[in-house]
């Protein structure tokens, strides 16, 4: 199939700009980061540089009762009546290791790194949709790995992210704390990724089977 030139009407040109510029900033951002952590005592990046290591867990993941919340309830700018209720916890190490620095630049670090790669498959199809167009087999092909990589890739980046977070979590408890030993209550299901993964997977389909239909037609007429 020829080829068609990339122009400025293409009705994808504007999500593919959009798609660039989050990318552009992301990574510069992140590169421009990493020398001034390096050379700097008070920047950090993913919580490296920060002499401690902290992570956000799930409040199940911490044993009932050794936590508390810095803000009270009965505070007045809270009203009568009012339920403070924490989903997530930081679980700080101020005398962490090597190792424990490492998980924990690890947990804060996976998402942005999944994201970024993300953004890079859906920008590279963006730009093959726009060289040959909606229903093509490359197409159908990148939807349906963009969508594969959304649902593996989100529990893939969300176990790494748990591991490291028990890593962190256990290096403040007691050695022979029950809950020392556990990851139950780290991994939170990835579920809109999911869904969204799913979704492209069955366009990808969609698509590969206009593909078939728009050959069929040419082929009858």
């Amino acid at each position: 199939m020829p080829r068609r030139a990339i122009n400025s009407t293409d009705a994808l040109a504007p999500l593919d700009a959009i798609v660039t510029m989050l990318l552009s900033v992301l990574a510069l951002g992140i590169l421009a980061f990493i020398p001034i952590v390096a050379f700097t005592d008070n920047a950090t990046l993913f919580g490296y540089g920060e002499g401690e290591a902290c992570v956000e867990v799930r409040r199940e993941a911490i044993p009932s009762g050794s936590y508390h919340l810095e803000d009270d309830p009965m505070d007045p700018a809270f009203r009568k009546g009012a339920s403070v209720n924490a989903t997530e916890l930081e679980v700080c190490n101020t005398a962490a290791d090597a190792r424990i620095q490492a998980a924990a630049l690890v947990s804060n670090a996976a998402g942005a790194a999944f994201l970024v790669g993300v953004l890079w498959m859906i920008r590279s199809l963006l730009r093959e949709a726009r060289r040959t167009g909606l229903f093509t087999t490359m197409t159908a092909r990148r939807t349906r790995r963009l969508g594969w990589t959304l649902i593996l890739g989100s529990v893939l980046t969300e176990l790494v992210r748990q591991v490291a977070n028990h890593e962190v979590v256990t290096s403040v408890l007691q050695q022979n704390h029950p809950d020392a030993g556990s990851l139950i209550g780290y991994f939170d299901v990835p579920g809109i990724e999911i869904v969204v993964g799913i979704g492209l997977i069955t366009l990808g389909r969609v698509l590969a089977r206009a593909v078939v239909l728009q050959q069929e037609q040419d082929a009858t007429i």
